[in-house]
């Protein structure tokens, strides 16, 4: 968590088993508390088993993909999505723009998460002015700096 009121998590989660580890953390975290899910997936990753768990946990679902080669186009998650039966999916041009847009609707009580791959994660730090966590560094660079 790295915001609060509303409350925003950014987790790497980017495969079905970790997807489900953080729907059950997040339902053990934060209740019934609405889930404004952003979610953008890699080309190589069985998309069906990276949404269904967060699906089944999201208020709202908002669609986006990062700027990595590998990411998946936002209009397929989308489709994908619907498949699954999550209902109405928002599809954002980037990351930044699906935090205003999820930001924005998110009453104080509610959950912003930013899920999907670790380059949608580090793009969301960056759309939230928030630096690398230091202990990610590699020590030669630490010592460098």
């Amino acid at each position: 968590m790295v915001r609060e009121a509303p409350a925003v998590v950014l987790d790497g989660a980017h495969n079905g088993s970790s997807a489900e580890a953080l729907a059950a953390a997040l339902g053990e975290r934060y209740g019934r508390r609405p889930i404004h899910l952003i979610v953008g997936l890699g080309s190589d990753k069985d998309a069906r088993a990276s949404l269904a768990p967060l699906l089944a946990v999201a208020r709202r679902v908002t669609v986006t993909a990062s700027a990595a080669p590998r990411a998946r186009p936002a209009s397929e998650v989308a489709t994908i999505c619907r498949a699954l039966g999550s209902g109405p999916v928002r599809i954002a041009s980037d990351v930044a723009q699906a935090l205003t847009e999820a930001m924005t609707r998110a009453r104080p009580q509610d959950v912003v998460c930013v899920t999907g791959s670790l380059a949608l994660v580090g793009e969301a730090r960056t759309a939230l002015g928030l630096l690398p966590p230091e202990r990610l560094w590699p020590p030669s660079y630490r010592s460098s700096a």
